[in-house]
């Protein structure tokens, strides 16, 4: 009696673990066909999201500045963002190739956060350097529609390793995110003239 109750537990224990076994080799090719369709889809949406991105960084004017003074910037200041690093970056890894170009992103809205005299240490404060400079009148609200795109992008780069990215698109990221370091980097300097005018 007690044997036969070892076999019936044994066979409860079992019959499921088994039964899932058998359906997924009985369906195995169809899961890898919707795993495939799931990475397609995802791929074109983050297509779709970059060439939003683009379409919105055409649209964004140079910084403005009051009484049209000319700023003189050092070329150092524009080219700080290592473009040339991060394109060997993408022909090896173009997820890594996108994180890196959004640290610079994120390195430029942290230093004008700390010439604005706030930490800028997560999203939101980041966003606010951004707004800072829409309130100052010296940025359009697009450039902060561009933020959210590129964020959008590097966080699918970040947390979707299977996304097939390929090259070109991580470098039509690269070039976005080089735009928009540079529009914050001339926005930035630019307030600061027009509030030491002010002072």
């Amino acid at each position: 009696m007690e044997t036969l109750e070892l076999i019936v537990r044994i066979i409860e224990a079992l019959i499921w673990p088994i039964t899932i076994l058998i359906l997924l080799f009985l369906f195995r090719l169809q899961i890898v066909k919707l795993i495939q369709r799931v990475k397609e889809i995802s791929y074109k949406d983050l297509k779709l999201i970059l060439q939003e991105a683009e379409e919105t960084a055409k649209t964004i004017k140079p910084p403005k500045l009051l009484d049209q003074k000319i700023l003189k910037i050092e070329p150092v200041t524009l080219e700080a963002f290592p473009s040339e690093r991060i394109s060997q970056i993408a022909s090896i890894s173009p997820h890594l190739a996108i994180i890196e170009a959004w640290l610079e992103i994120e390195r430029a809205l942290t230093e004008a956060a700390l010439k604005f005299g706030f930490e800028a240490t997560t999203f939101t404060q980041l966003r606010k350097v951004i707004e800072k400079l829409i309130k100052d009148n010296i940025l359009e609200r697009n450039v902060l529609d561009l933020f959210n795109y590129l964020r959008t992008i590097r966080n699918r780069a970040a947390h979707t390793h299977e996304l097939d990215i390929s090259i070109s698109d991580s470098m039509r990221y690269v070039e976005l995110a080089l735009e928009f370091t540079k529009t914050i980097n001339i926005a930035t300097l630019a307030s600061d003239i027009i509030h030491k005018d002010r002072a």
